[in-house]
């Protein structure tokens, strides 16, 4: 659908052509706050959706959080005179509400409460912790209750505090995702940038539902882009830079997204931070870098201005010897374990058609190097020569062969798959220093040739047993979206994400989710 503009040079026609609502058309003479308001309330009458509603979900979500540490604090308190009976009831009754109130204004003021911290992404998690540290000082500085002194309990009580609250922040977000998936609790957004901008991060969006963005409107600051098909949904608006002021009226959004090629000076860029502060409306700028995690990113001040910082990927020196003895380790202990698994399942293998339980094959490693990596063989002796036969048959998007069902995996195989036992000779080339745990997925000799001069950054790791790719979707993601989570994981390798995937990478191989 061509998007039209939302304000004309002499006055605006806000007209919304929506199939499953009725068509509103409202005449603005003068874009000034008396009309603005007329047109925001008859956009929400006749949407039916009071304005005021948008924003609950974001109250009972903060006051869940608040009730969580409430009982988190009670829970602490509790093994403390468990602990020690001694205290007697008594104590605890008087020592309950203080607790509870000094506990959550800690949280309170280091922002853990904010919704823009509380947000899937924010940095909500991080005021438990640093609200803690506040109160060991105050344990440490003197009694909390008259006549008691702080013993070595105490601290195992302020260790479950902080256990509780960040467990049931991580279920409460948990909570968040799986709604916004729904289609409940999202921010009704504005996207501010040229058509490019604008076009690919309305789609990143879309595929990703879970950070619960919902699009009611575009601003688009290059003219030609209002002839360029963004959005096919009717009720989503669509103007000129210019025209912000009567879309936030018309629209009521949540949150403003300004994106790079917004057009908006640091001046007006303030004027408009003043307008969205008195109409509740949260704004964030967007520095235009992707696929980049927040613990890259710093703030800095240079000459009153806030500038965005990106630490470098830490791919050698210390980073890259902490994550080989990782490897090393984790290999070494996991063959010990499989070894048993190992035996049982390459005799099955022998036992079904008499050929060898283990396949190899040449993959390409870290700064292009070969290697022989190695699995259980989960298709038929000859499922190499037959691959030619069913090129056509090729699911993939990209230079990666794949077919769903492909008839050359074996029964076996099938099994082998779905719960990725046939990776798990790779622990050999892990302890080779060929593999990784977690990295890329190890690429073939062809597809490398077809690298772009992006896609060769992936070859900067060791390629690893799991990675991104396996805990997002592993056979149903497309070519395209391999490439992105590769360079993703490339770009933001620490220690602490590798933990993190190989937690994720056991929910998904039990669910068997994306298996083929």
């Amino acid at each position: 659908m061509t998007q039209q503009p939302l304000v004309g040079a002499s006055g605006v026609e806000v007209q919304l052509p929506a199939p499953r609502r009725p068509t509103v058309s409202v005449v603005v003479p003068q874009p000034d706050a008396s009309a603005l308001g007329q047109v925001a309330a008859a956009q929400a009458e006749s949407l039916g959706a009071p304005a005021g509603r948008r924003r609950d979900w974001r109250s009972v979500y903060r006051s869940a959080t608040i009730v969580a540490d409430s009982a988190a604090a009670v829970l602490g308190l509790s093994l403390v005179r468990w602990s020690e009976p001694d205290l007697g009831w008594h104590w605890f009754a008087v020592a309950l509400v203080p607790t509870v109130l000094v506990w959550i204004a800690l949280v309170a003021v280091h922002h853990g409460y904010l919704s823009q911290t509380l947000d899937p992404g924010g940095t909500g998690p991080r005021a438990v912790p640093v609200a803690a540290v506040w109160l060991l000082g105050l344990l440490a500085g003197g009694p909390i209750v008259a006549d008691v002194q702080p013993h070595r309990t105490w601290l195992a009580g302020l260790l479950l505090v902080v256990c509780a609250s960040l467990v049931c922040r991580w279920l409460l977000l948990g909570w968040l995702r799986r709604a916004r998936v729904r289609g409940r609790c999202r921010q009704r957004t504005i996207l501010i940038g040229s058509a490019e901008t604008v076009t690919d991060r309305a789609s990143r969006l879309r595929t990703a539902p879970d950070h619960g963005i919902e699009i009611v409107g575009y601003c688009l600051s290059d003219t030609a882009g209002l002839d360029v098909e963004i959005d096919a949904d009717p009720d989503v608006l669509s103007g000129r830079v210019e025209d912000l002021e009567a879309l936030l009226a018309v629209t009521g959004p949540d949150l403003v997204m300004i994106l790079p090629g917004s057009g908006l000076s640091g001046e007006r860029l303030r004027r408009l931070a003043w307008r969205l502060e008195t109409a509740g409306v949260e704004w964030v700028a967007c520095a235009g870098i992707t696929e980049t995690l927040r613990h890259r990113v710093s703030v800095r001040s240079i000459g009153h201005a806030p500038m965005v910082q990106v630490a470098g990927v830490r791919l050698s020196g210390p980073a890259r010897v902490l994550k080989g003895g990782f490897d090393r380790l984790g290999s070494l202990v996991g063959l010990v374990l499989v070894a048993p698994l190992l035996a049982v399942v390459g005799f099955a293998i022998w036992s079904h058609d008499g050929g060898s339980p283990f396949f190899c094959q040449t993959r390409v490693g870290r700064g292009g190097r070969q290697f022989r990596i190695l699995k259980l063989r989960t298709m038929t002796v000859d499922a190499e020569s037959r691959k030619a036969e069913l090129l056509h048959h090729n699911e993939s998007g990209g230079v990666l062969f794949k077919i769903v069902q492909d008839p050359r995996v074996t029964p076996i195989g099938q099994i082998l798959r779905r719960y990725s036992i046939d990776e798990l000779p790779q622990l050999l080339n892990v302890l080779r220093g060929e593999m990784s745990l977690v990295g890329p997925r190890p690429p073939l000799p062809e597809e490398v040739s077809e690298y772009s001069a992006d896609m060769r950054r992936r070859l900067l790791v060791r390629p690893g047993m799991t990675g991104l790719w396996q805990v997002s979707g592993r056979s149903s993601l497309t070519w395209a979206q391999t490439e992105m989570l590769d360079l993703r994981y490339v770009e933001n390798w620490s220690l602490s994400y590798d933990l993190l995937i190989l937690a994720r990478t056991f929910r998904a191989v039990i669910s068997a989710r994306g298996a083929c």
